[in-house]
């Protein structure tokens, strides 16, 4: 699977659907990231992400540790499979973190972040070859590194 950057869409979509896992989608802003919806555990993100509006800058990613990045059952309780939902709805306390934020796109390493800056002392955990999650010490999500495989130009 190979996540792609559509500049004609501004879309984030996967090449080809992941089969066979009950999804839910939270939503920050138009991205959606998408969970297991029986483990709560962050699989990969999609949506509408216009890159034209953001700021081009120099990212460097985070120190990664490799683990799963999952909401706690409490937090999903409600999902229905295959509907979408509002990250500050399930976890208020991420708002300020996502909430007039610019997205910034570092356009020569092909990376997007989306969210608050790490501090040193915080860690990037790795979700897959595509996406970073940063945390703080309490386990908010601050920030969405996204990589994708692939760059489709506008004409």
């Amino acid at each position: 699977m190979s996540l792609i950057y559509n500049f004609k869409e501004h879309g984030l979509y996967f090449d080809k659907e992941d089969d066979g896992v009950p999804k839910v989608y939270i939503s920050i802003n138009t991205l959606e990231l998408i969970f297991d919806l029986t483990t709560g555990t962050l699989i990969g993100v999609q949506g509408f992400l216009p890159l034209v509006r953001a700021l081009i800058s120099k990212i460097d990613l985070p120190d990664v540790i490799e683990k799963a990045y999952r909401l706690a059952k409490d937090d999903l309780k409600e999902c229905k499979c295959n509907e979408v939902y509002e990250f500050s709805d399930l976890k208020p306390e991420t708002q300020k973190n996502f909430e007039n934020v610019p997205i910034k796109f570092d356009n020569e390493k092909g990376i997007i972040l989306i969210g608050q800056n790490l501090n040193e002392s915080e860690l990037g955990i790795r979700i897959n070859k595509n996406v970073i999650c940063g945390v703080d010490q309490k386990d908010i999500l601050r920030c969405l590194y996204i990589i994708p495989d692939r760059f489709i130009q506008a004409s």
